[in-house]
């Protein structure tokens, strides 16, 4: 009985452990994978107590999954978000479950897919590695795991084989919403510390044959700063390869006069001012310039 009562509470932690709203101010890329992929070892030991509490494994199963698809459905009524990779991951973790609980166990078929669900967390990982040795060169797309750096409003992003400026890649963003207000992506998984950078140098190839209006935006403070608390400034695309190069003196204050916090740059953003659906430009080779002229 008491074991019962132990495994009992142990599921009511897990559930509140499921639900319980996670503040927005810990959100970054990292945490938010290893908040999807905390679901995979929730629902295998959701699972093993519901089995140890005397159900069969397939009840045990269509219990945790029906559980957990509920609790996505009610997200949005405690200010988080239903999510499919959630419910993926607290399907695999049941499939954990399972394997554990047959005889023989299963024990290679176990490890490899407790090595899959942890791919998505250790390639984050590794990417963010990568860009702290490659500072102060913030992009260049060489990578399949760079897109994950930037955060899209209204466009989509392609690393191809095409007007590179440096390596063999660059990016594809291209519009992909009719109507969207200012399409862009913004670079947020980065090295924050720019003191020292002499300038920020960009590669952009514009395909058209009429020149576009395109803007840069920094950022110091998180959330969305008001035009007067944040660095803006807009260029013009020309037809073909521009090479953009913006001192330091520029960005290091804000467009109402104040001086940027460059030891904590939180986002750096290419967006249109005014776009058409898939219209295109191809980015490359964003970089800091230290300690040369």
């Amino acid at each position: 009985m008491r074991k019962k009562m132990l495994a009992a509470l142990s599921v009511l932690l897990i559930l509140i452990a499921l639900v319980w709203p996670v503040p927005h101010s810990v959100y970054n890329r990292l945490t938010l994978a290893l908040s999807d992929y905390m679901h995979f070892p929730l629902a295998w030991l959701l699972f093993w107590l519901v089995w140890r509490m005397g159900a069969s494994r397939i009840l045990s199963a269509i219990f945790v999954l029906t559980l957990s698809a509920g609790v996505e459905s009610l997200q949005p009524l405690w200010g988080r978000s239903a999510s499919a990779v959630d419910l993926i991951y607290a399907a695999l973790g049941v499939t954990a479950g399972l394997l554990l609980t047959r005889k023989p166990v299963k024990k290679t078929l176990l490890f490899l897919l407790c090595a899959a669900t942890l791919l998505p967390v250790c390639s984050i990982l590794w990417d963010q590695c990568a860009a702290r040795r490659a500072f102060p060169l913030l992009a260049s797309f060489e990578s399949p795991f760079e897109r994950g750096r930037w955060t899209l409003n209204g466009v989509s992003v392609k690393r191809v084989p095409l007007h590179s400026a440096h390596g063999r890649y660059s990016a594809e963003v291209r519009v992909s919403e009719a109507g969207f207000q200012y399409p862009g992506l913004f670079l947020e998984s980065m090295p924050r510390d720019w003191r020292g950078a002499e300038a920020l140098l960009f590669d952009i190839f514009w395909p058209e044959i009429s020149a576009r209006e395109i803007c840069v935006r920094m950022d110091d403070q998180k959330g969305n700063p008001a035009y007067a608390n944040r660095f803006q400034k807009s260029f013009v695309l020309q037809p073909g390869m521009n090479r953009i190069r913006l001192e330091c003196e520029e960005f290091s204050r804000t467009s109402g006069g104040a001086m940027m916090d460059l030891s904590h740059v939180m986002r750096m953003g290419l967006f249109y001012l005014k776009a058409e659906k898939d219209d295109v430009f191809y980015l490359d080779n964003v970089r800091l310039l230290k300690g040369e002229t």
